[in-house]
């Protein structure tokens, strides 16, 4: 039986030498001037915090303020808020039979959402409403709760004055 022989051995006639690029270079920093590094690092613009609304005149503040205040559409005419608003908060309530507290709210609620001042230019601007609407003395609360970095409650206005408020209203 034959049994045929196979070589595996491969000589090359020529043997090529494969090329090896050069490691690369990291590019050597130069030396910046030093008022070069001060223009680039310093910020251009100030920097602007966040400005939170005042406690005076958070969704519960304006709640409370809602109840005590009936005329809200007297109030939105005061707040100057844009006729074609005032009517359609109206006809809102109308269709929707809501009371005047409601109404206070919304009003309330949409003045606040378009002031871009909510801090001390918001509740001067509200406390000035009040005041042409002779609730004195809740202007003043407001004010003080301001100031005082407090929410608005019942208990911010005299007794005197809420009594008076809820005589008026039965």
């Amino acid at each position: 039986m034959f049994v045929p022989q196979v070589s595996f051995d491969i000589t090359p006639s020529t043997v090529k030498e494969e090329h090896v690029p050069p490691p690369p270079t990291t590019p050597r920093l130069r030396d910046i001037q030093a008022n070069v590094m001060k223009r680039l690092t310093t910020i251009n613009r100030p920097i602007r915090v966040p400005e939170r609304e005042s406690r005076a005149l958070s969704g519960k503040s304006l709640m409370t303020l809602a109840r005590l205040i009936p005329e809200g559409l007297t109030l939105a005419v005061h707040l100057q808020l844009p006729d074609s608003t005032i009517t359609g908060i109206g006809f809102d309530a109308l269709s929707n039979n809501l009371n005047m507290s409601d109404v206070s709210y919304k009003i309330l609620l949409y003045w606040k959402r378009k002031c871009k001042d909510k801090q001390l230019g918001a509740v001067k601007q509200l406390t000035s409403a009040l005041r042409e609407m002779s609730y004195h003395s809740i202007a003043d609360a407001v004010l003080d709760c301001h100031q005082g970095h407090k929410e608005f409650t019942p208990d911010c206005v005299s007794h005197d004055e809420l009594f008076a408020r809820v005589a008026v209203k039965s």
